[in-house]
């Protein structure tokens, strides 16, 4: 969590979190608390306007660690919140026998939980764009559905390729309209990027965290993480791993970019929610950077699912995924 506060105290001195790290805060306590001091933001810039808030009181209340954290404590839990009241709201509508338990697997997850609310991730706006999202098109509200989708974008890109495969569905109705929505998208993606803009090096921090050190570019869940561990025990330098981590999320990329092509050409407005889970899982199943609340991307979608294999196969992630985090 200290992470998002340093990007908020960033703003509120006048930083671009996107370029610097909380190593341009200079003697603020926030530098020996954050994990990645020398890292700009590789999130979008609404989860650096969520983080501005705490960032802003804590400055004016001369509290950079408790004002600032326990503002974005509550910003965090209020998503969970949030959340709950539009999935029971999807489920409704839905008014399946699978809803219903997708809905209760949603609101008891245990993930959910420990990953938004207690431990502040900001996956917390990934999962209530996606839930707007669900909710629109239940009622054929496709400006709704684009901006709630484009704002998710504009927290992790990771909803980007879901709003591609949305706007070929809508295209597929009427091109006018998909070419509209894509406009508007575009047009609120720029004004959200506009006040950090300063060349192409945050759009690439997007997608690529930088400045992060070597030992910390694998994850113990992912595939990745076998190979680098080899490549420490056979004492590879520095370089040859960094390479290695490059290549394996350039190819992962490659696989998944095949898949959203043959997901993205059999997709309709029907079976939306079940070809947004496989894009997900498959982001999941071949980042080489992989976190256990990433689980959580997919879920949303399950509350939905008409198909209980697949709606088990999502849920019982996330239950690996919490047990695999330890007490």
């Amino acid at each position: 969590m200290f992470f998002y506060l340093g990007h908020g105290a960033l703003v509120a001195h006048g930083f671009n979190p996107h370029l610097v790290g909380s190593v341009a805060l200079g003697d603020s306590p926030l530098i020996a608390l954050s994990p990645w001091k020398n890292t700009p933001s590789p999130y979008g810039p609404v989860a650096t306007l969520i983080t501005a808030v705490g960032g802003m009181l804590g400055k004016w209340m001369h509290s950079p660690i408790w004002v600032n954290g326990a503002t974005y404590k509550l910003i965090a839990g209020s998503l969970d919140f949030w959340s709950l009241f539009v999935a029971s709201s999807v489920a409704r509508r839905a008014a399946t026998a699978s809803a219903a338990r997708g809905f209760a697997a949603f609101a008891l997850n245990p993930l959910f939980a420990w990953a938004v609310a207690a431990q502040a991730h900001n996956d917390g706006l990934i999962i209530l764009s996606s839930l707007i999202f669900l909710w629109a098109v239940q009622r054929d509200r496709d400006v709704l559905a684009t901006i709630a989708l484009t704002l998710g974008m504009m927290t992790k890109f990771v909803l980007g390729p879901l709003l591609a495969v949305y706007l070929l569905v809508v295209g597929r109705r009427s091109m006018q309209r998909a070419l509209l929505l894509g406009v508007l998208s575009a047009v609120i993606s720029g004004a959200l990027l506009w006040p950090w803009w300063a060349g192409i090096h945050p759009l690439l921090s997007f997608s690529q965290p930088a400045g992060i050190p070597v030992h910390t570019i694998h994850s113990a869940a992912s595939i990745h993480w076998v190979i680098f561990r080899v490549q420490q025990r056979a004492h590879i330098s520095d370089h040859v791993i960094w390479t290695t981590y490059r290549v394996c999320t350039w190819l992962g990329w490659g696989m998944v970019l095949v898949l959203f092509f043959v997901v993205a050409w059999r997709a309709s407005k029907a079976t939306l929610a079940h070809a947004f889970e496989i894009v997900l899982l498959s982001i999941i199943a071949t980042t080489v950077w992989l976190m256990n609340w990433y689980f959580l991307w997919p879920l949303p979608f399950a509350i939905v699912e008409a198909d209980h294999r697949w709606q088990r196969l999502v849920l019982g992630t996330t239950v690996v995924a919490t047990l695999a985090s330890g007490p």
